[in-house]
Order: C-alpha cells, then sequence, then structure tokens
C-alpha cells in the first residue's frame, strides 16, 4: 500500500473502511456485467441508481450494524453473479474466500 492509500485509510474509521471496500466491489461487478450478453437492462439500471445513491450513502454515518447488512448483501450479489460469470466465461469468479 502506497504512502497515500495510507493517510487515507488512517483518516477513516473502521466501517467507513468496510463500506468503501463494498461499493468498490459492487461497481466492479457493475462494470463486468455490462458487456455481458443477455444482461436484462433493468438489471444494470439497478446499478445505476445505486451508483447514484452511493454519495448519500457515503455522507451519512453508518452503523457497524447497516455495513454488515450492506456486506452481506455484497456477498449474495457475489454469489448471484457467479453463475452469470460461470455462464458467461466459462470459469468461477472466485474461489475460497468471498468479500
Amino acid at each position: 500500500m502506497n504512502q497515500t492509500n495510507h493517510r487515507v485509510i488512517q483518516g477513516m474509521n473502521i466501517n467507513q473502511i468496510r463500506l468503501e471496500s463494498c461499493i468498490g466491489t459492487i461497481m466492479t461487478i457493475k462494470d463486468s456485467i455490462k458487456n455481458l450478453r443477455n444482461i436484462d437492462p433493468v438489471f444494470l439500471f439497478q446499478f445505476n441508481k445505486l451508483e447514484v445513491i452511493i454519495p448519500q450513502i457515503k455522507s451519512g454515518g453508518v452503523t457497524s450494524n447497516e455495513v454488515e447488512k450492506i456486506e452481506k448483501a455484497t456477498n449474495n450479489l457475489f454469489e448471484q453473479m457467479k453463475y452469470l460469470f460461470d455462464d458467461q466465461l466459462g470459469s468461477e469468479v472466485y474461489k475460497g474466500l468471498k468479500h
């Protein structure tokens, strides 16, 4: 980790770090699926809606319980997306530990 990233992390509380990790993961998934075949436009619309509200989520403080719910939802998303990527790419998205 470079010094800039380390300073940013030092200024954040653990809930913010956990939240940023989930948001980054979700946006990575969104970027990965937008070019796959046969993606329902409504599904992509939901990702776009989420992207719009992320600044609101980040600006309001989140509790540990809220972050835990977001992490569970992110892991569930991973689990659901695994099958889509398996079908489209012929390989697993991840092995072992999840987000």
